[in-house]
């Protein structure tokens, strides 16, 4: 692939994390539940859940602000993880829920769904609720939306 063509990225083709983001025909944030096996709560935190609240502040850059506004919109959602039992720890918050989940065996499901007012989007994939998952790592991840973005059977 010539260097040209490197940024092109091919229909079928994408970044994992650009699912989470919020656009502006979306409507409001309502509620994500993901699950996963392995997990940091910290990138959950700060690359995921942002995105999907379309947060303008950052966390390393904006300190204070970050978490004035992420406490504000976090206050209006309902967010959850389901982590495998064995790898359920780490920095928890009062705004989003953590949860093990207790099966026999492990619980190896990475599945995301993301509520906004205008739009429901189910992401299944490979990859864990990580850094690595998301960034570094060769997964594969699928995408089905419902809703109508631009008006339609979700507004009420």
């Amino acid at each position: 692939m010539s260097k040209s063509k490197r940024n092109d990225i091919p229909e079928g083709y994408g970044k994992l994390l650009e699912q989470w983001e919020a656009k502006e025909d979306y409507g409001e944030p309502i509620g994500c539940i993901a699950t996963t096996f392995t997990f940091l709560p910290a990138f959950f935190e700060e690359e995921c859940l942002s995105r999907f609240l379309n947060l303008q502040t950052d966390a390393v850059e904006d300190g204070p602000l970050y978490l004035l506004e992420r406490e504000e919109k976090l206050a209006q959602v309902v967010a959850a993880v389901l982590v495998d039992q064995h790898n359920c720890r780490g920095a928890r918050s009062l705004r989003w829920d953590l949860h093990p989940a207790r099966v026999d065996g492990i619980m190896h499901a990475k599945i995301s769904l993301l509520c906004w007012s205008k739009l429901v989007r189910l992401i299944i994939g490979s990859a864990n609720l990580t850094e690595d998952g998301y960034r570094r790592n060769q997964e594969v991840f699928g995408v089905l939306d419902c809703g109508q973005p631009h008006g339609g059977w979700f507004d009420l």
